[in-house]
């Protein structure tokens, strides 16, 4: 999925020649949030030995999916599905739970299901696959080799992109002027807290007297599979 533009270099004309304007800087970091669905119950019955065990599941949980928010951030998003809403029943059978097994539930990203219930929720195994999903490129800079640039020369642009995230992430960084390409190149497997710099060129003999922006994109491909995991009571 393409990510946003993370930085901008403004080209100026002036007769026959391209000028490279001192660029201001905007670094944004690219990443896809991670969904966290929590399906619950929040109704509590004193008087009722077994509701008393949901509901203490359910403010366990709930306080899982709080701490998680804390930390994480816009790294995930969060859907909360109340169990008398419409959508309830659908969740229920997307993942295979049944009624009241569902109460309290937390799935991560469609596929990663913790069995709510009267079960309290292991937060590390949570974070744990949460974690595997999060993809966490930034783009740091782009920095052009001059400041002026004749009409018709190649102006070498280097692209700095660094994993931020927890696993080795492959990926396209794209650079354009205004809305055309300029070129693509491919990073595989770079290392968690890695950076590294692409140099690309843009060929100015097409390119009439204006002003122009550069940017850089990010797009990382993921697939998703199918469900993959359901922790139950004895994992938990």
């Amino acid at each position: 999925m393409r990510k946003a533009v993370i930085i901008y270099v403004i080209l100026f004309s002036c007769l026959s020649l391209l000028f490279v304007n001192v660029p201001f800087v905007k670094v944004c970091r690219a990443f896809e949030p991670v969904v966290v669905e929590f399906l619950y119950n929040d109704e509590s019955c004193p008087d009722c030995s077994v509701w008393k065990e949901y509901y203490e599941a359910y403010e366990h949980n709930i306080q899982v999916i709080h701490n998680i928010l804390r930390d994480y951030g816009e790294k995930i998003s969060v859907i909360w599905i109340h169990y008398r809403q419409p959508e309830y029943l659908e969740k229920i059978n997307q993942y295979d739970l049944n009624f009241t097994q569902a109460w309290n539930s937390i799935v991560v990203n469609y596929e990663v299901v913790f069995e709510g219930g009267t079960n309290h929720i292991n937060e590390t195994l949570v974070r744990n696959a949460i974690d595997s999903y999060i993809h966490d490129i930034a783009v740091l800079c782009v920095i052009p080799s001059s400041p002026l640039l004749p009409i018709g020369k190649l102006l070498e642009v280097n692209v700095t992109v660094k994993n931020e995230g927890a696993y080795n992430e492959s990926f396209t960084v794209t650079l354009y002027y205004n809305s055309n390409i300029i070129g693509s190149e491919y990073v595989e497997n770079l290392e968690p807290d890695t950076e590294q710099v692409l140099t690309f060129y843009w060929n100015s003999s097409n390119v009439t007297e204006g002003k122009y922006a550069i940017s850089a994109y990010a797009e990382i491909l993921q697939t998703r599979g199918t469900l993959a995991t359901i922790y139950s009571k004895e994992e938990l």
